[in-house]
């Protein structure tokens, strides 16, 4: 993804300390690519989930509040996310299990103090942000992140825990320890421990833009940890830190994607002001899509879209119908592509409203060839190609335009109108160079339309 990619999509980054958390996020992503900065090696990908779609910086770290401190800070830097996530195991104190998933309400720093004739506590204690917690605990009085461990669930199911962890530099390893009667006796509210969680909400707390949360699988219970981990606990618990995790996002998208996201009771009835506000974490305009669009005969259209940043978030529509379609996911990629078309003007975007029409328009198709339609999306499908091609006459619209037109031509409706048109469409489209956008609507029609572009 190039550097011109960024913010089109809302952005979290996900930091990790073990290979095995590292892992378990990753399997969520798609489109990773390699970034570097400052030293650090990033991966950047893609997740999409239903509607939402997030783009995720991702990196494995070193163990210890202060690398954690200081690889958030780097990376908050150069991403610039809205979001930043420690997503890892962790080992269980109190009231919970192997497996379960246990959200930070806030991290004790367990290990400040005054050390006299006995050890005198001044802890620290860093905070998950408010919306983040209210989210984890939404998450976990559900059951839709365990759908993201696939078949079969574990047994027994884990749980979703939003409680108080501790952090400290030491490995814990045994419940007759002083570390752990130090701990009991002074966090008895903590469920969990780890190793990082301070340092990473003390940089998140510096960066007040950006909302954190930490999320931890149990992998062990002090107790024998050595036995647990090696039955592979540690990827068990990583794999459902990381769904819980994603979740998580998926619940933040859909709160913003709500009419009634940020109105009072009062209010859900009248319109809303539904543009980009500077709020904190707002990365998509509130209430932007409601409702499917009707762009067809009649070219009506229904939007509540302010008028203040149309062009940024057409982008982003398109960005985001543009993976919805490629995921086969068409009535989506219909609502959004509708509402591109709608945000970006025809004579001050020409380019994009026509790549919006001309996406809209495969999605309408939903992987069905032309003719194989029925005539009512037909129509739809060739007034919005039409009209694509007239607004920004390039090689890409022309060639798609008239292979739907001989798709027709071959199997004989409108046969001698439509292969007329096709090879007039066709002898302007090789008078056009072709750009990079051409190539990727190009690329765009084979994956969506790879019946009709391998016959000849």
């Amino acid at each position: 993804m190039s550097k011109l990619d960024k913010h089109i999509l809302p952005c979290a980054v996900v930091l990790t300390a073990l290979p095995v958390e590292y892992q378990s996020v990753r399997r969520h992503l798609t489109k990773l690519q390699e970034e570097v900065y400052k030293g650090t090696v990033y991966e950047r990908g893609i997740f999409l989930a239903d509607e939402c779609q997030w783009e995720v910086g991702t990196v494995q770290i070193e163990a210890g509040n202060s690398s954690a401190a200081a690889e958030a800070e780097r990376a908050i830097s150069y991403f610039q996310p809205q979001v930043i996530l420690f997503v890892g195991v962790a080992g269980g104190l109190r009231d919970v299990h192997l497996g379960d998933v246990v959200a930070a309400t806030k991290v004790y720093g367990y290990e400040s103090g005054k050390s006299g004739k006995i050890f005198q506590t001044r802890p620290e204690v860093g905070r998950s942000t408010y919306r983040m917690e209210q989210r984890a605990k939404r998450e976990a009085g559900k059951d839709n992140w365990l759908q993201r461990l696939g078949q079969p669930y574990p047994d027994p199911l884990p749980h979703g825990i939003v409680k108080p962890i501790a952090a400290g530099e030491k490995v814990l390893a045994s419940t007759r320890s002083a570390t752990w009667k130090f701990l009991t006796a002074n966090y008895s509210d903590a469920v969990a421990i780890e190793m990082e969680g301070y340092g990473f909400l003390n940089a998140a707390r510096a960066n007040h833009q950006v909302d954190a949360l930490i999320v931890r699988g149990i992998s062990d219970l002090i107790d024998n940890k050595s036995e647990v981990d090696a039955t592979n606990y540690q990827a068990i618990a990583a794999r459902h830190a990381s769904a819980f995790a994603f979740e998580v996002l998926v619940g933040l998208c859909k709160e913003e994607l709500s009419p009634s996201f940020g109105v009072g009771p009062e209010q859900k009835t009248s319109s809303i002001d539904p543009g980009i506000t500077d709020n904190k974490f707002t990365f998509q305009s509130q209430g932007s899509i409601h409702a499917p669009v009707q762009v067809g005969n009649n070219n009506t259209m229904n939007s509540y879209i302010s008028p203040r940043d149309d062009i940024k978030e057409g982008i982003l529509c398109i960005q985001r119908g543009k993976t919805l379609l490629l995921h086969r996911d068409y009535p989506a990629a219909q609502r959004y592509l509708a509402e591109a078309v709608h945000l970006l003007s025809e004579d001050q975007e020409p380019e994009r409203n026509a790549q919006a029409r001309f996406l809209l328009a495969l999605a309408y198709l939903r992987g069905e060839r032309p003719f194989g339609v029925t005539i009512e999306v037909w129509e739809r499908v060739e007034e919005l190609m039409q009209t694509a091609s007239v607004i920004h006459p390039c090689y890409s619209l022309l060639y798609a335009f008239a292979r739907f037109k001989g798709d027709f031509a071959r199997h004989g409706w409108k046969k001698r109108q439509y292969l007329q048109e096709m090879r007039r469409m066709m002898q302007e489209a090789e008078q056009l160079p072709q750009t990079v956008a051409d190539k990727e609507n190009i690329s765009i029609l084979w994956k969506s339309q790879s019946a009709l572009m391998q016959e000849k």
